[in-house]
């Protein structure tokens, strides 16, 4: 529809970069400036800030890692892309609401229940952890909410297993898979 379209309820004196919001007849509709982000938006934003903390994450863990164990550091690190792969597999899972999405992945980015920084994950008991598989091959990546109940934090060591394959092709940093999300 056109501005200058009357015949479908558009006002010709409406200025361009409007937004027809709503419609029930030609003379009962919303206009907006904006098009109102919609929980697809949001989820797709959720999950780019969570990349971006896992990223600002990894860097605080070799900062503060110089006076920790390797196995230590090396645990972060794996644990960090687990938390990406479980985003990746939930965050494309329509079987989910992207309201639900959203909020499971936003309460990733502040960290556990137990974890709020990195200097909590150095001094604390994270107990052990398995190496995450590979990508192109199936197995349980890990993540300290659960998308049953995405608005509830777990302690770092209650993690639950998030189960798929992520292609051997997918950089878990990569904006592209994010924006591919349709539903």
């Amino acid at each position: 529809t056109t501005i200058d379209d009357t015949a479908a309820g558009w006002n010709d004196e409406v200025q361009p970069g409007w937004k027809l919001l709503t419609r029930t007849s030609a003379t009962d509709y919303t206009l907006n400036a904006v098009v109102p982000p919609t929980d697809l938006h949001d989820l797709k934003d959720a999950i780019t800030a969570f990349q971006a903390q896992v990223v600002a994450w990894s860097r605080d863990l070799i900062h503060r890692g110089v006076a920790q164990p390797r196995a230590k550091v090396e645990q972060g690190h794996d644990r960090l892309y687990s938390a990406l792969g479980a985003v990746y597999l939930i965050g494309r899972n329509a079987a989910h609401t992207a309201a639900n999405r959203k909020i499971w992945v936003a309460n990733l980015t502040t960290g556990a229940q137990d974890i709020r920084k990195v200097d909590d994950f150095y001094s604390s008991d994270t107990g052990s952890f398995a190496e995450p598989p590979a990508r192109g091959t199936s197995g349980d990546w890990y993540a300290w909410v659960n998308i049953a109940d995405p608005s509830v934090k777990l302690a770092l060591t209650s993690s639950v297993a998030v189960t798929g394959t992520i292609p051997a092709n997918v950089d878990l940093l990569d904006p592209d898979w994010v924006d591919a999300i349709t539903s």
